[in-house]
C-alpha cells in the first residue's frame, strides 16, 4: 500500500474495498453473526521464557507426524510440573524430547498442542525477550506474546506412553567431533 491513509469500506455482500494511494482492493468478508465466537480467558497464571518456548518447540518439531491419520501424534504433548517444563513429539519412529527446569509453583499443565499452532508461536515470540503467557481452558490453549494472543484447539485423544521407550539409569556416554 502506497498512501499515507488506508480507507475500508463495507459493501454488498459482506465484501469490503480497500484503498490507499493508487492501490484499490476488494476482498471477501464474513457477516459478524457468522464468524466464530472468540472464548474468553481468565489473566494467564503460567509463564515461561519465550527463549525457552522457542527451544521447546525448535528442537522437537521435526518429530511431529504429518500422518491425518495419526491425529494424536500431530502435535506436541507440553507438560509442565513438578518442577520442570517438558516437551514430546514423535512420528512413531522418531522420538523427540526437551526438558528444563522451571518454577511450576503458578500451576500445571498437560495439553496437546498443534503443530500448526507451535509453528505459529515461534513466529510471535521469536523476537521477544519477554516471557509467554498461557493458559488452558477445556477446549483451546492460549498464548499471549507482547500483547498478541494466539488461541488454539487441544488435539484430543492419549499421546503414547514415551516413558516407556526411554533408557532408564543408562550409563553410557559416546562423545563425537563435531567437524568429523
Amino acid at each position: 500500500l502506497q498512501g499515507d491513509t488506508v480507507k475500508f469500506k463495507k459493501e454488498d455482500n459482506e465484501w469490503v474495498s480497500v484503498t490507499s494511494g493508487r492501490g484499490k482492493f476488494k476482498l471477501a468478508g464474513v457477516n459478524r453473526e457468522q464468524f466464530p465466537e472468540v472464548p474468553t480467558f481468565r489473566a494467564a497464571s503460567l509463564k515461561l521464557p519465550a527463549g525457552v518456548l522457542n527451544y521447546f518447540i525448535q528442537h522437537t518439531s521435526f518429530a511431529i507426524t504429518t500422518e491425518q491419520s495419526r491425529f494424536t501424534l500431530s502435535g506436541a504433548k507440553f507438560i509442565l510440573a513438578d518442577g520442570k517444563a517438558r516437551m514430546v513429539t514423535t512420528d512413531g519412529h522418531r522420538l523427540a524430547f526437551v526438558e528444563c527446569d522451571v518454577d511450576t509453583s503458578a500451576g500445571a499443565m498437560d495439553a496437546l498442542i498443534p503443530r500448526k499452532a507451535l509453528l505459529e508461536l515461534v513466529k510471535l515470540s521469536r523476537d521477544s525477550n519477554d516471557e509467554v503467557s498461557f493458559g488452558e481452558d477445556t477446549n483451546h490453549i492460549y498464548f499471549e506474546v507482547d500483547g498478541r494472543l494466539l488461541i488454539t484447539r487441544k488435539l484430543s485423544g492419549n499421546f503414547p506412553n514415551y516413558e516407556m521407550v526411554l533408557p532408564k539409569d543408562n550409563d553410557k556416554v559416546a562423545v563425537f567431533d563435531l567437524d568429523e
